[in-house]
């Protein structure tokens, strides 16, 4: 399973146009690859974290008890749209995600997608909050139909980093020792988050 793949499906012209039109945005696409590159920072960022044993174990958990893949079935609920009332609750918590997947590197972070994107910092936020929940939500889908338990959930991930050398240069900004490893630099934020019961 390509999660890319099923990223592209999920960014459907309606799908688009409604991102676009929360985030601010008039050019849909500018909004198509501003949402392609933060999907792809989002799952750098997770796929780091769950190259760990502890990490692999606390995503698991997180994709178990409040991710598996529902709101997929209806994805304009995240923008108020379609037939579902809003989203809401921890599977719909974009700023919750962020905060604990990025951390204090989130502000910097933001400001690298903005002007890779061209846009301002508030539109990259409100499209990052917006994007945070569509991952969880495919990660959780995958889980499920991949049958993934947390021995292996690291090793599905790292098949699915893409390859991007703006990618790699807006991680780095995650090593901030500069020794190529993000883990020792966000430490638990992802167990704050990932292992809430």
């Amino acid at each position: 399973m390509d999660l890319m793949d099923m990223f592209k499906q999920q960014m459907t012209n309606q799908v688009i146009s409604q991102v676009a039109q929360k985030v601010g945005l008039s050019d849909t696409a500018q909004t198509q690859n501003a949402a392609s590159s933060v999907f792809s920072t989002l799952m750098g960022a997770i796929s780091k974290n769950a190259s760990t044993e502890q990490g692999a174990q606390q995503l698991d958990k997180a994709l178990e008890q409040d991710h598996d893949g529902g709101m997929l079935d209806n994805v304009m609920s995240l923008f108020g749209g379609g037939d579902a009332a809003p989203a809401s609750g921890r599977a719909a918590n974009g700023a919750g995600i962020l905060s604990h997947v990025l951390g204090n590197k989130q502000a910097g972070i933001v400001a690298a997608l903005s002007k890779t994107n061209n846009m301002s910092p508030d539109a990259t936020q409100t499209l990052m909050q917006t994007m945070a929940p569509m991952v969880m939500g495919m990660l959780g889908k995958a889980k499920k139909e991949q049958g993934l338990s947390a021995s292996n959930l690291g090793g599905f991930l790292q098949q699915q980093k893409p390859a991007s050398s703006q990618l790699d240069g807006i991680m780095g900004m995650l090593d901030q020792d500069g020794d190529g490893d993000i883990m020792d630099d966000i430490g638990g934020m992802l167990g704050g988050f990932f292992g809430k019961k």
